[in-house]
């Protein structure tokens, strides 16, 4: 990195450039979370401008600029570079001064959008580290498509409400299918883990049935439900039989069997999916009477057990 050269002035807010975002990845907006610091310390830290054609460029320090407007200030001190640099020399500052904070997967991924449009692909593998990245390719193909995902998704993903690991399937679909999905998040209170697994058998049901969008209009339906967690309940339960058909009333009766036989005190356990045609059976028998009932109970019912196997 070269020593820079720059000088302290007040900057009249007319003479800021605010319609380029050339360096900026903030994200997201962090003007009212700088506003409160701004009116009790003041601007502790100046920003970052560069000349540019008639106009200042903001470096680094766009939300407290941002802020110190809408804390009614005249002009905004500010450090002005005085020599030239370049926009690979540019980009970088603007990185280094806010590493500091940390950044959040959507600022790492915007940076990484800006770098690609004036990096070599080498060159950006060397910066990954400072991103907490390990330098592989992988990381910067995936950081695009963070990307290039609409403002909800982006937010959800910083509120950390949204699984990272589905953004790969996420960019794969039309806008008003992962419209759908999100009328989905905002609706149902999914893990990480249902996440993806939701989103996958929407995608693999779609493509089955060569429906044009992401949600049956079973699936449509449950959304309107009030209470959230019949909501829930009701859309997976309908999402899993429209799956797996054929599985789905031998999933049934394999609940109701594991109710009637855990009424006896013993647990039973399949298979996933019943790949395999084996029951897995546990008990405890505290004396030899309680032993003799669980076994004389099994040789009347454990029949039923092999029945979910047939058809």
């Amino acid at each position: 990195m070269v020593k820079l050269n720059y000088e302290f002035l007040y900057v009249k807010p007319e003479d800021i450039d605010f319609t380029s975002r050339e360096y900026l990845f903030s994200y997201p907006d962090r003007k009212a979370l700088l506003i409160e610091s701004i009116r009790e310390l003041g601007l502790l830290n100046p920003p970052l401008l560069y000349p540019s054609e008639d106009k200042l460029c903001i470096i680094s320090g766009e939300g407290r600029i941002q802020a110190s407007l809408e804390l009614g200030w005249k002009s905004i001190p500010a450090l002005v570079f005085k020599e030239h640099l370049s926009p690979k020399e540019l980009l970088l500052i603007s990185l280094e001064t806010n590493l500091w904070r940390g950044l959040n997967l959507v600022e790492k991924a915007l940076f990484i959008s800006k770098a690609r449009a004036i990096f070599e692909l080498r060159e950006i593998l060397a910066i990954l580290p400072k991103l907490g990245l390990s330098p592989h390719p992988h990381w910067i193909f995936y950081l695009e498509k963070v990307s290039s995902l609409e403002d909800p998704f982006k937010r959800l993903l910083v509120e950390e409400r949204l699984n990272p690991k589905v953004v790969d399937i996420l960019v794969k679909l039309e806008w008003e299918e992962r419209r759908e999905f999100l009328e989905v998040l905002e609706k149902i209170n999914l893990t990480f883990s249902e996440q993806r697994e939701v989103l996958q058998a929407l995608v693999d049901f779609q493509k089955r049935e060569g429906l044009k969008g992401l949600l049956p209009k079973k699936l449509k339906e449950t959304l309107q439900e009030e209470d959230p967690t019949t909501r829930k309940r009701t859309f997976l339960e309908i999402l899993n039989q429209l799956r797996y058909p054929s599985y789905y009333p031998k999933q049934k009766a394999i609940e109701k069997l594991k109710r009637h036989f855990q009424g006896k005190g013993i647990n039973i356990d399949f298979i996933p999916y019943l790949e395999k045609r084996e029951v897995t059976v546990n008990f405890k028998a505290k004396n030899p009477q309680e032993l003799e009932a669980i076994l004389e109970f099994l040789r009347h019912e454990g029949e039923g057990l092999f029945r979910v196997f047939e058809g």
